[in-house]
């Protein structure tokens, strides 16, 4: 397919955004506060490092080693071809479970507001759609991305506003009411929100420069929504009671309400503004999904795209538990993110004794959010 303009940093790192900011930081809050407390601050700050040092390493093998597969290719370079295969394939399926997550997600904010949409219906509406969009190609996605993130931060920003309005110091204690464990627990519910900047070397060749583009923008990316994130999670957790949140599945309007009962057609642009947001990160992901799957199965993007759509419906149908599915998408993206990782060992891609360093602080952070995600069930 023709691409009619490549795109620079800073849109680069716009749809890096869209693909990470998107359902879990509007759901995350009301898991959180119920199953971590305040404590929930220091799980984002410990992710966050997390995080860093996984996109470190990244960016580190995506500059000395340009790919379009790059699981595919990277753990090739130290495993062979079945490395590749593994990694690439968890990789995917660890998306497409995720973005069945966010696709049920955006379905039960719809049901609130078109009643007559079934719960099936509203999911798929926010499926298909979006795959026939990706076939528009680049000069779509350009113009709607602003728009998009615009959709995004507006909704984070009133809700942070109205939270810092009732801003109480008593609202943060107990600081740890579910105890230490609770912090590690939260990792792969918080993880789940920065899931995508590794998808920016799938779609390289739209980018310009790619060799330099893509590794900033990642690291940009990273900061930027680390950023956002502790201050919209800090704004909310100081300024509602855990007592404001009574489900894990309730939502952020209805939580405000306990605090301004006449919150208005606030509470109305807040929900659609995140059912946008969630739309824009399916809309971003379904593509950079679609790119990998063109690029390893050696199809054309369009079968790619609906091949995509029909894996994120299954994963929409058979998936009902919504920590299942976190600890799902962070063991699928993290065992792709060490294998990837693992390649800065290999002559190909080390350059000196720093490499190794990163290489090995970024499997460190993979092992780290891999045992969260798992100790669950196997203790």
């Amino acid at each position: 397919m023709p691409i009619a303009r490549k795109m620079r940093l800073p849109m680069t790192v716009i749809v890096a955004l869209n693909a990470m900011i998107g359902a879990s930081i509007f759901t995350a809050p009301a898991i959180l506060s119920l199953s971590v407390g305040p404590a929930a601050i220091v799980s984002y700050a410990l992710v966050t490092v997390l995080v860093l040092c996984m996109a470190l390493a990244f960016s580190r093998v995506t500059r000395a080693y340009p790919s379009e597969l790059p699981f595919y290719d990277y753990a090739a370079l130290w495993g062979g071809r079945w490395a590749g295969r593994i990694a690439m394939l968890s990789y995917i399926l660890g998306l497409t479970v995720a973005m069945g997550l966010v696709a049920s997600f955006v379905g039960k904010y719809l049901m609130q507001y078109i009643p007559q949409l079934s719960y099936t219906t509203s999911g798929m509406l926010s499926i298909w759609p979006f795959v026939f969009a990706n076939m528009l190609g680049v000069t779509m996605i350009q113009v709607l991305q602003y728009a998009l993130i615009f959709f995004t931060l507006a909704p984070m920003a009133i809700i942070a506003w109205l939270s810092v309005r009732n801003f109480s110091s008593s609202n943060l204690q107990p600081f740890m009411p579910e105890g230490v464990s609770s912090i590690f627990a939260a990792v792969p519910v918080i993880i789940f929100g920065f899931f995508g900047f590794e998808a920016i070397p799938a779609i390289s060749s739209s980018v310009k420069n790619p060799n330099k583009t893509v590794p900033r923008a990642m690291i940009i990316s990273v900061l930027l929504t680390s950023l956002i994130y502790t201050l919209f999670i800090f704004a909310i957790l100081s300024g509602l009671s855990r007592s404001a949140f009574t489900s894990d599945r309730m939502l952020l309007s209805d939580a405000l309400k306990t605090v301004y009962p006449c919150i208005g057609w606030f509470g109305w642009f807040i929900d659609w503004a995140i059912i946008i947001t969630i739309w824009g990160t399916l809309y971003s992901m379904i593509l950079a999904i679609a790119s990998l799957i063109r690029g390893f199965f050696n199809i054309a993007l369009p079968w790619a795209l609906i091949l995509v759509g029909g894996a994120i419906s299954l994963s929409f149908f058979v998936f009902s538990s919504a920590q299942m599915l976190f600890d799902l998408t962070s063991v699928g993206v993290c065992v792709a993110y060490g294998m990837t990782v693992a390649a800065l060992y290999t002559k190909k891609c080390r350059k000196g004794f720093l490499d190794i360093v990163i290489a090995t602080a970024g499997l460190i952070a993979v092992g780290v959010v891999l045992y969260c995600a798992i100790a669950k069930y196997i203790i």
